[in-house]
Formats: structure tokens, sequence, C-alpha cells
């Protein structure tokens, strides 16, 4: 994976606070992933606390980036599980559905402008 400017590089290990801060996600996220990306599993020091690495963190930041970019864990984890971890072509819109859900929101758009009127009388 590429240099990721969001990961701090005086560091090599990272507790999980520190992961679900440079993420921007919380703690019980990061546990979440790590039950459902077999390829994300950070060491335990001593003491049972985990210790992400740089390339733990570069796989969080990847997860996190796809998942705000609409794409959902199943997608994510093919991807990850193919070795590509270069950011996925941008999803394609079902243009028949946004058709349908305009209708919808235009049909809801008009029973308000009804409603309005009633309750202005």
């Amino acid at each position: 994976m590429s240099v990721d400017s969001r990961i701090p590089g005086d560091k090599s290990f990272f507790r999980i606070g520190e992961v679900a801060r440079i993420a921007t996600v919380s703690c019980s996220k990061l546990r979440f992933w790590e039950k459902r990306f077999d390829r994300l599993a950070p060491a335990r020091g001593g003491t049972g606390q985990r210790r992400y690495t740089r390339e733990d963190v570069k796989m969080i930041l990847f997860v996190k980036d796809r998942a705000e970019e609409g794409y959902g864990l199943s997608a994510i984890e093919h991807q990850i599980a193919s070795g590509n971890l270069r950011p996925l072509d941008p999803p394609q819109l079902d243009l028949d559905r946004l058709g349908h859900l305009q209708e919808r929101v235009d049909r809801v758009s008009g029973l308000l402008s009804r409603m309005n009127e009633r309750l202005a009388r």
C-alpha cells in the first residue's frame, strides 16, 4: 500500500484509541471490522492490548474510505481477499431506480402541497 498522510510517520505500532482517532471511527467499529475482515488481525501486546501496525492502519483507512464511498462490506471484503487494494471504480447508478424514487418524491411533494393548502383555509 502507498503512503497515507493521515498516519503519523514517527510510530510503528498504534493502540486502538489512536487508530480510532486516525480513522475517525469508533473503537467498536474497529473491533467489528477485525471480526469481519480476516486480514485485519492486530497483534496483542503482553497485556492483551491490540497493537496495530502501519499496514493494519492502512487497511482500516482503505475499508473506511470504501465504505464512505458507498460500497458494502461484502464488496470491500472481496476486494481485500483479491489483494487489490486500489480504489474501486465508481458505483454505477441505477437510473430506473432513481426515476422511480423521483416519482415517489414528486407524489409526496404533491400530497404535502395539498395538505398545506387545506390547512391554510
